[in-house]
């Protein structure tokens, strides 16, 4: 039996020393071990966190990176550490939003980060989420 041993992730990392390494990964295993590094990284950084809470951050953080990578690897990526794109959903059962519906999914989740406009935003945007493959106006 293989075990497949990783040190702990660094305390002062960036986004992209931590996902990085994600993105190329394509064995199960490889992928569960650096999950469990990634949630205990977050702990520690934030140690009001459960872990509950930093295993959820963690799957919606990889899916949002992988959103910046090609279909094939967002597809890996989300299937391996069990995740999806907050904002698309998952590709698997959603698909790969055009250019057009990303961009609108963009400007209704930006909106939502406004206080004036959170309430409406939020609603446009669980309507634009829940239409998800059948595109967004």
């Amino acid at each position: 039996m293989n075990t497949i041993t990783m040190p702990p992730l660094p305390r002062r990392a960036t986004i992209g020393e931590l996902y990085n390494p994600a993105m190329k990964m394509t064995d199960q295993a490889e992928a569960d071990v650096y999950f469990a590094r990634l949630v205990e990284h977050h702990v520690m950084v934030d140690p009001k966190l459960t872990r509950e809470e930093a295993e959820s951050i963690q799957r919606q953080n990889l899916g949002y990176y992988a959103g910046y990578y090609d279909v094939e690897t967002r597809e890996r990526v989300e299937r391996l550490f069990v995740c999806a794109h907050p904002v698309f959903g998952p590709i698997a059962t959603r698909g790969q939003p055009t250019a057009e519906e990303a961009f609108r999914l963009g400007q209704v989740f930006g909106g939502a980060m406004k206080p004036s406009k959170s309430k409406q935003a939020t609603t446009e945007l669980q309507a634009a989420l829940e239409r998800g493959s059948q595109g967004v106006d």
